[in-house]
């Protein structure tokens, strides 16, 4: 028996199929916009084409809040074993960060990732902002700064993590907790971030 083909996976399919005779070809495992540079250090940081639907179950299973109802760009890098992406939140709109104008670099310390531009619509829309990511790893915690900046307030930045294994979690040395559901939402302070792997 044929297994069933969802709506939604119907309509992923033939949107991208009438979608793909009206953009210009992309490089397989690139989201558009993030460049092909020949000049690229074979272990240089990749910036990963991810979405707010990339590698997690839709709709989500167990709890879960405030999901955006399309794919939001997500671009994510990898670093210690967990991939970083961030989104910043002014009173009116989210902003994910524009991977057209990302760049990733190793340091001496770890990884330092920057954005000078965000997105919004769904990455239909651009606006001006910066955002810098700082990550290193101290021992078996994974320690990350992260400074936004925009011409409006900013009320919020998220860190979405991928890649975290099923356990306890701990916020910023707090008692470690086992998040219920398949996802677990752990809230972090906005200037410091650390996890703990126990």
């Amino acid at each position: 028996m044929i297994d069933p083909l969802s709506r939604r996976d119907w309509l992923k399919a033939v949107g991208a199929a009438g979608a793909g005779a009206l953009t210009p070809p992309v490089p397989p495992g690139l989201a558009p916009g993030v460049s092909t540079d020949p000049g690229r250090k074979s272990g240089a940081p990749q910036i990963l084409p991810l979405t707010s639907t990339s590698e997690v179950f839709v709709p989500p299973r167990g709890r879960a809040f405030q999901k955006f109802s399309f794919d939001f760009p997500e671009p994510s890098v990898e670093f210690a074993g967990l991939k970083f992406g961030f989104l910043v939140f002014s009173r009116e709109n989210a902003y994910g960060l524009d991977a057209s104008r990302m760049t990733a670099a190793e340091t001496t310390e770890g990884l330092e990732v920057r954005a000078s531009g965000l997105v919004w619509a769904g990455g239909q829309e651009r606006v001006s902002g910066r955002v810098i990511a700082r990550l290193r790893s101290e021992g078996d915690a994974v320690l990350w700064d992260v400074t936004a900046e925009m011409d409006q307030p900013i009320k919020a930045v998220t860190t979405v993590l991928r890649g975290v294994p099923r356990g306890k979690l701990s916020n910023g040395g707090a008692e470690p907790v086992r998040p219920q559901g398949q996802r677990g939402a752990v809230g972090l302070s906005v200037r410091r971030r650390r996890l703990v792997r126990r």
